[in-house]
C-alpha cells in the first residue's frame, strides 16, 4: 500500500510542477529550477513506486515452492514417444532419443544405434530444490545422470535408451 502511495504522490508532483512551470501569465512565476526539481523527485518516486511493486510480487512468487513433483511415463523398446502414465505438478516434458545412423560399407545398409536419451522436464510451480530420484520398478535403467535440477526445470541424461518398461521420476524435500 506503502506503494501504491508514493506512486500517486510522485505522480501528483510530476504534474503539478509540470503544469506550474505552464502557467499563463498572470499566475506567479516559479523558478526554472524549482519546477525541474519537481517533476524530478516526482518521477523519481514514480519509479520508485514501481520498483517496490515489483520487487513484491516477486517476493511473493518465491514464497509459492511445493515441495513435491512426480512423473510416470511408459518407455517403448521402438521409436515411438512414451506415453504419460501419470503426473503432479509438471507443466512439460520432452524425451529426445539421440540416434546414431550409419551405412555398413560392405553390404551398404543403414544401421541405427540408440547412442543416448535426454529427458527434460518443466514444474508447473517452481518446487523446493531437494532431491531428485529417477526410478523404475519393472526396468533395469542404463547409466543416468541429473544435469541440471533446479526449482524450474530438470535435465536427465542417459547413457544409453532405456528399455521397454515405466520411468519414474519424483523431486522430494
Amino acid at each position: 500500500m506503502l506503494d501504491r502511495g508514493i506512486g500517486i504522490l510522485g505522480i501528483a508532483l510530476a504534474i503539478i510542477f509540470g503544469v506550474w512551470s505552464l502557467a499563463p501569465e498572470g499566475w506567479p512565476k516559479m523558478p526554472l529550477w524549482a519546477s525541474i526539481t519537481g517533476v524530478g523527485v516526482g518521477i523519481l518516486l514514480v519509479g520508485l513506486a514501481a520498483g517496490l511493486i515489483i520487487g513484491d510480487y516477486r517476493q511473493s512468487d518465491v514464497n509459492q515452492l511445493v515441495d513435491t513433483a512426480t512423473l510416470r511415463l511408459h518407455i517403448y523398446a521402438d521409436d515411438r514417444t512414451p506415453q504419460r502414465l501419470s503426473y503432479n505438478n509438471i507443466w512439460r516434458w520432452f524425451y529426445l532419443r539421440t540416434l546414431l545412423i550409419g551405412v555398413d560399407k560392405d553390404t551398404g545398409k543403414a544401421q541405427q544405434h540408440n547412442v543416448m536419451a535426454t529427458l527434460f522436464v518443466t514444474f508447473e510451480t517452481p518446487v523446493k530444490v531437494g532431491t531428485l530420484e529417477v526410478s523404475s520398478a519393472d526396468i533395469r535403467l542404463p547409466l543416468h545422470e541429473v544435469k541440471e535440477f533446479n526449482n524450474r526445470f530438470a535435465i536427465i541424461v542417459f547413457l544409453q535408451a532405456p528399455t521397454e518398461g515405466t520411468l519414474d521420476v519424483s523431486v522430494r524435500p
